[in-house]
């Protein structure tokens, strides 16, 4: 009787221990699982999707992919903006930076952001400027990336707001007139399409005055 109760007791302290060693190794899976939301928002991309750092190696033609990186929500200061400007507050993208030459005259930057796969909506926006305006629209860039768009936006191959760039430019004018947006475009569908999986289901644009 003594000897069928030990082996009772040790059977009921071996399962003890095998269920605390489950319930340890079930912490740490779930750890694993919710660290990329701690760390960002981040979800892991869909079947065919490419991690955003790993888009700088895509190559598109006429255009150079110079930086992709994971963006973690909170403030973001646009190039070239002092310190004093009050910075855009933002959600978690990856953001790939870019110049495209389709001519030899040609330097089109632009910018491409892309929410996580879990907040994108699906859909494309597409962001102009204004007048004569050779910078990327970041604040309407923010405003396309908070209600869940991949967005994108271009400098149309030149800087400054008025058509001095153009004296024995002719090409730039092109850029400006319409290259730079067709061109941003295409690079941007296919850099969201390599970075989602999938193809933007729908897109649009949103732009004022000759932008």
């Amino acid at each position: 009787m003594t000897s069928l109760r030990g082996a009772q007791g040790h059977i009921a302290m071996t399962r003890t221990l095998r269920l605390a060693a489950i319930s340890r190794l079930l912490g740490h899976v779930v750890f694993v699982l919710l660290l990329p939301l701690l760390l960002g928002g981040f979800a892991a991309q869909p079947p065919g999707g490419t991690a955003c750092a790993s888009l700088v190696a895509l190559t598109l033609p006429q255009v150079k992919i110079l930086s992709a990186v994971e963006s973690l929500p909170g403030p973001f200061t646009p190039p070239g903006r002092p310190a004093s400007v009050t910075p855009l507050v933002l959600p978690a993208f990856c953001r790939v930076v870019a110049v495209a030459a389709p001519t030899s005259d040609s330097s089109i930057n632009f910018e491409v952001w892309t929410p996580p796969a879990g907040a994108w909506n699906g859909k494309f926006q597409g962001v102009g400027n204004g007048a004569f305006e050779g910078a990327i629209g970041y604040a309407a860039m923010a405003a396309a990336l908070g209600r869940g768009y991949a967005t994108a936006s271009t400098d149309t191959g030149h800087t400054g707001g008025d058509l001095k760039f153009g004296a024995g430019h002719p090409e730039k004018i092109v850029d400006w007139a319409y290259r730079a947006i067709h061109v941003m475009t295409d690079a941007a569908k296919a850099i969201v399409a390599h970075h989602t999986g999938r193809q933007p289901e729908r897109s649009y644009f949103t732009g004022c005055a000759t932008g």
